[in-house]
């Protein structure tokens, strides 16, 4: 490989260990600083290689491809002057995605293979840079750029952090507690400039901004060091901010907005190491017991159980169907989700977990829709907001995953419907898409791109898509509690666009009892089975994804084995069997869930008389079952449901929706209303 030897301080063998090599002489590398660009020579293949970190446009990707195979991992990084490419050339490399020796080396040992994990990423320890940053800055345009050139060698990088994490705070706590000076650079201009715009005495400066990310800037800025509160500042030259340690109170402020955080060293001591250590500190102090800095988390306020959608649950013509080469091509859906907890910060799951092709969305906002209401295609503009991806705003979510949104701005009171708009310009090739097809909600589909506009009314169904959480950024002590089950559950029985699920009463009746700080979020599918059969995934499959991994789950509610009782042959033999396997999955279900930290809470099977699940055999069954419930100490709590809204082997004429099995919207309010919500309290 040739290398641009304007980056000759970066070839180094003592990677992170002692002080980088020194500069060529002047006169060579003032001669290489003019060139605007280079060539660089990868195994036959030539690439330009840009001296300016603004002309950069190749794919990072692009690179990784050319350089993976044998090439020295310090002419690798002469590539990278954006910290998006240094940060994905560390993952594959912690990964040991690239496989010579050369390259997983530079995970090292495990607490550095932890540190780039959370997203930290040590680039070099050249304390020595310090003194040059001062000499070197006085002179013209070319020296200026030497000298953010040397800044950027002699920090400690911490890039990508994990906006809001505990255990990142903490972390970037103790380095800088040892360091004594951080440099902060917001992530985007407009959240700088209005914080200036909140101090018009203040005097002009250069803060250098984290405005895109893939380039830095220089940008006139508005600042008043001591006007902020709680914290001291010292200008150590005009193209960067340094912020002494800080006091808890401006922290906060700080870490909370996820900005871009580089420490800075003093002396000669080995910074990376300290690192290192800080971190395992970090991660035990926080497993022992939070800081009281770590005020919030993730909590689903809305959720719904992904699955894979049914030919005949597909969108209607011309938006889909199963003889389409792709669904939603060139449509937007608009669709409304009722939240259950308040909130002023919001991010969305998208999930294609049982699609077989990627899910390409090319715009999406969120907006709250006209009066509140649920199943309708208008939306207040007002309130109208666009999602971005990674600060794009398009994704594409590959086969068999999830993908979140940014974290966005967005204020939800309690119960609140929030409309999500999504346009796919291609949209999702094949048949096979992922959605909740018991949505009990319209949504609404019209061609073109319509994410912001006030309506959207072409076509219609009432099914959902691709969105299956929502998820409130909210205090440490607000969590949710996930209800597992099949139709019952899923609102089969309510009434269409007015969420009067018994999990909606439950949402309300916690509202109402001032316990504004518990979400309910409805995994639930018509037809799931806890053993095999039904529709969507067995409970035994997906209890994990749908429960334990669900944001901020405190406590789950499980809800089922009707599909289990009721299909089955009615011989003494497969009934034994139905009632070993219900009871042993219990049994996993609750442990799985101890284990977890969570709690456990058991629902007794609900009656079935008057339906064609009823025989007297699958009765004995269900009693059986409920018994083992209510008594076996499987569970760390009890409801009996089948008491509630049921007598012997019969719901209740009043609580009936018809079909001797489904409740209709008065049993759902009895449910939701005397759930015993005192568990939630201990």
């Amino acid at each position: 490989m040739r290398a641009d030897r304007r980056y000759h301080h970066l070839d180094t063998d003592d990677l992170f260990m002692d002080r980088v090599s020194r500069y060529d002489d002047k006169k060579k590398r003032k001669y290489e600083k003019s060139k605007s660009k280079s060539k660089a020579t990868i195994y036959g293949k030539s690439i330009w290689d840009h001296a300016s970190e603004n002309a950069m446009s190749r794919d990072v990707w692009l690179q990784l491809s050319i350089v993976a195979k044998d090439c020295d991992i310090k002419h690798a990084i002469q590539l990278y002057r954006n910290w998006n490419g240094f940060s994905d050339l560390n993952l594959l490399c912690i990964c040991h995605y690239l496989p010579v020796s050369d390259w997983t080396a530079w995970g090292m040992d495990c607490l550095m293979q932890q540190l780039q994990q959370l997203g930290f990423f040590p680039y070099f320890t050249d304390f020595e840079a310090q003194s040059r940053t001062h000499h070197n800055y006085v002179g013209g345009r070319s020296t200026q750029r030497r000298a953010h050139d040397m800044i950027q060698a002699r920090n400690i990088i911490v890039e990508n952090m994990k906006r809001n994490d505990p255990v990142t705070r903490r972390f970037i706590q103790y380095p800088l507690m040892r360091a004594g000076e951080v440099l902060v650079m917001p992530h985007v201009l407009p959240r700088a400039e209005s914080f200036a715009a909140k101090h018009p005495d203040a005097r002009s400066t250069l803060l250098r901004l984290w405005s895109a990310p893939h380039y830095y800037s220089l940008m006139d800025f508005k600042f008043v060091p001591k006007d902020m509160p709680g914290s001291e500042f010292s200008m150590h030259h005009s193209t960067e901010l340094r912020l002494n340690i800080l006091k808890k109170k401006f922290w906060d402020k700080v870490m909370n907005r996820g900005d871009l955080i580089l420490i800075m060293g003093e002396d000669e001591e080995d910074l990376f190491k300290f690192c290192a250590k800080a971190l395992l500190v970090a991660c035990l102090a926080f497993t022992s017991s939070a800081a009281p800095q770590d005020k919030k988390h993730w909590v689903g306020t809305w959720a719904s159980m992904p699955q894979e959608v049914e030919p005949h649950n597909l969108a209607p013509a011309p938006f889909g169907g199963p003889d389409l080469a792709a669904q939603f091509l060139n449509t937007t859906l608009r669709q409304t989700f009722r939240t259950s907890i308040a909130t002023d910060r919001i991010r969305i799951r998208f999930s294609n977990v049982f699609g077989k092709t990627p899910l390409p969305i090319t715009a999406a906002s969120i907006a709250l829709p006209v009066n509140g209401k649920a199943g309708v295609g208008e939306i207040d503009t007002k309130t109208l907001k666009s999602l971005k991806f990674k600060g794009k705003k398009s994704v594409s979510v590959p086969a068999g995953e999830i993908v979140y949104s940014d974290p966005i701005n967005f204020k939800l009171k309690p119960l609140s419907n929030l409309a999500l708009s999504v346009y796919t310009e291609k949209g999702q090739a094949g048949a096979i898409i992922t959605g909740h097809p018991g949505s009990r909600t319209t949504s609404w589909m019209q061609k073109g791109n319509h994410v912001n506009a006030a309506s959207v009314s072409e076509g219609s169904t009432k099914h959902w898509y691709f969105a299956n959480g929502v998820d409130s950024w909210a205090p440490q002590d607000h969590f949710a509690v996930v209800l597992l089950g099949d139709s019952i559950t899923d609102g089969r029985g309510s009434t269409d666009d007015t969420n009067d699920r018994w999990s909606d009463a439950l949402a309300e009746h916690l509202q109402a009892s001032g316990m504004k700080n518990v979400a309910v979020n409805n995994m639930a599918a018509g037809g799931n089975a806890i053993l095999q059969g039904g529709l969507g995934p067995p409970l035994l499959q997906r209890y994990k994804r749908d429960a334990l991994e669900q944001p901020g789950a405190k406590f789950v509610v499980i809800f089922e084995g009707v599909n289990d009782i009721g299909p089955s042959a009615t011989d003494a033999s497969t009934q034994q069997k139905i009632k070993t396997g219900l009871m042993a999955a219990y049994k996993q279900i609750a442990g799985d869930i101890k284990k977890a930290g969570m709690t456990s809470i058991g629902a007794t099977i609900t009656q079935m008389l008057g339906n064609q699940y009823y025989a007297p055999d699958r009765e004995v069954t269900r009693v059986a079952i409920n018994e083992f419930i209510l008594n076996n100490g499987t569970f760390d709590h009890t409801v009996d449901f089948a008491s509630l809204i049921g007598e012997g082997d019969k719901l209740l004429a009043k609580f009936d929706s018809g079909d001797g099995l489904h409740p209709n919207p008065a049993a759902y309010k009895e449910m939701g209303t005397k759930f015993p919500i005192k568990y939630f309290k201990k």
